[in-house]
């Protein structure tokens, strides 16, 4: 159960409807979301009980442990009014919320910039210092972008900073994605391990409403490698 709600370092926890918070997590789409969040307010005399949450402030949700469970943007607000007292001048509204990642703000300034040939990581960096952190606030840091390996040089004209960041993933085999704490994490496939080795449902209290889906449209029984050369030779 959450311990925290707050938008805009204002807390929200006696207003929401906790049933609706379900945050969605995907590393294979690089998204987070929390959808349908929904807080009942009280206005008297036009003057709301908590102030009114507006788009484009960041939100965070917390567990009785303090530890994170989803953080990022609010990018919708809609109003709803619920109950009318006009001669008590008395209004209840519900106000449902959708949330997204740190990508918008990760976005907000497009990519003008020529990088010589160099590892990937000194392009992240280098990409994060100068375009993406020059809001003055809210900035991202880079404490888990792994050394990476040589790329050819780039020439980027007004491009998205995810967009370049899937791109560099795409040609090292690397993963890319951004924490609950604003930190880049840019590192192998292989090294990247899921948040819970196993799962235990009789002990794990972490784990509730489990869904599970078997799919086969992923299936592949036939892989055909172009060009293919080896890139390490070993001694006998």
């Amino acid at each position: 159960m959450p311990y925290s709600i707050t938008i805009n370092a204002v807390e929200y926890r006696d207003y929401a409807d906790l049933g609706t918070i379900r945050p969605v997590s995907s590393l294979k789409d690089r998204s987070d979301n929390l959808q349908d969040l929904i807080l009942t307010i009280g206005v008297v005399a036009g003057t709301p009980e908590v102030a009114i949450p507006q788009a484009k402030r960041e939100v965070i949700v917390t567990d009785d442990g303090g530890t994170k469970i989803f953080a990022g943007v609010v990018e919708r607000v809609r109003e709803e009014l619920v109950e009318n007292h006009p001669v008590q001048d008395q209004q209840i509204f519900q106000y449902i919320l959708k949330c997204s990642d740190y990508g918008g703000w990760f976005d907000r300034r497009l990519i003008a910039q020529e990088y010589p040939k160099q590892a990937t990581d000194v392009t992240v960096k280098s990409m994060i210092d100068n375009f993406v952190n020059t809001e003055g606030d809210n900035d991202f840091t880079y404490n888990n972008v792994a050394a990476g390996m040589l790329v050819a040089e780039k020439d980027y004209h007004y491009v998205a900073a995810s967009r370049i960041m899937d791109e560099l993933a795409d040609e090292t085999g690397y993963v890319w994605w951004i924490d609950e704490d604003r930190d880049v994490h840019f590192q192998l496939s292989t090294t990247t391990q899921a948040p819970m080795a196993t799962i235990n449902f009789e002990e794990n209290t972490d784990v509730q409403d489990l869904i599970m889906e078997e799919i086969g449209d992923q299936i592949t029984n036939r892989v055909y490698l172009l060009n293919a050369r080896p890139i390490a030779v070993g001694a006998d």
